[in-house]
């Protein structure tokens, strides 16, 4: 799932590897159909009905023996389940799989989290958007879903109204709001833009009480937003708080949780960026 989000999100439009990402998504979701698939949930003592179970290999260790109720099933202390037998109305089993993933999210050991917040990104609208978007993109070839003049020039546009910017500023602008890891160097690049240019745009959001100009450590750039901050493990930088929303993700007690044990758009970038601007604009 990573992958999937990775790629689709930030290959350039046009990069034969974009649509590869559709035929992932299939492969993974033909693999949840699978009514035998078993999924680790997550580590928790828990009650159920069912049919003994022996996990294979273990026939002859009493202790690794469980109960099985066909859609969750319970052995030497952890929690595991069958996203095919999970019907959408079978509440009770839902919320068991989903217990048992929260009793432990996050963890720095990404997978003693359990597979169910996995297992609903994968099945999720926001995902399924965006690997249609990785598919067919309005972006022409060598453009990137990153570029907000790009990928959402409607929002550019409003950005731009709003506070009397040009186009370059009110784009840079949607990117610190949105963006986790744009730091002063790869936005120039992705931009197209010099040094000179970079700083007119970023001179134009200091002067509109935007941004400030302030060069926090491991975030590799020196205009941000106002507020608190989170210090996330690499391969992220430091990153504005407010913006982990977006991403389905939060800090707890200095550990990560995120659905995919790293920051990743869960949809389509474009969407994103409207987004973030619909919350700072009201």
């Amino acid at each position: 799932m990573q992958a999937i989000c990775l790629l689709g999100s930030y290959l350039p439009a046009g990069d034969p590897r974009r649509l590869g990402v559709p035929k992932l998504h299939a492969k993974i979701l033909a693999r949840l159909a699978n009514p035998e698939l078993l999924l680790f949930g997550g580590s928790r003592e828990l009650k159920i009905d069912g049919k003994p179970y022996v996990a294979p290999g273990y026939q002859s260790n009493p202790s690794h023996h469980g109960v099985d109720n066909g859609a969750i099933v319970v052995a030497h202390g952890y929690v595991y389940f069958r996203p095919a037998r999970i019907a959408a109305g079978d509440a009770d089993n839902l919320a068991r799989a989903r217990d048992a993933a929260e009793l432990h999210y996050p963890q720095q050991t990404f997978p003693w989290s359990g597979l169910y917040h996995v297992w609903q990104a994968a099945l999720s609208p926001g995902v399924a958007a965006l690997v249609a978007r990785a598919a067919e993109t309005p972006i022409a070839a060598g453009g990137s879903e990153l570029d907000p003049r790009l990928s959402a020039p409607e929002v550019v546009d409003a950005v731009a109204t709003r506070h009397k910017l040009d186009r370059d500023a009110a784009a840079l602008y949607l990117q610190l709001l949105t963006l986790v890891d744009c730091g002063d160097a790869p936005t120039r690049e992705l931009n197209g833009w010099t040094q000179t240019k970079h700083k007119k745009a970023a001179t134009a959001l200091v002067a509109a009480g935007l941004v400030l100009e302030h060069k926090h450590p491991r975030a590799n750039r020196k205009y941000v937003l106002d507020g608190p901050w989170e210090q996330l493990f690499p391969p992220h930088p430091a990153v504005e708080q407010q913006k982990l929303w977006l991403y389905d993700a939060r800090m707890e007690n200095g550990v990560l949780a995120a659905p995919l044990g790293r920051v990743l758009p869960l949809r389509p970038l474009h969407e994103l960026f409207a987004a973030a601007w619909q919350r700072v604009a009201g």
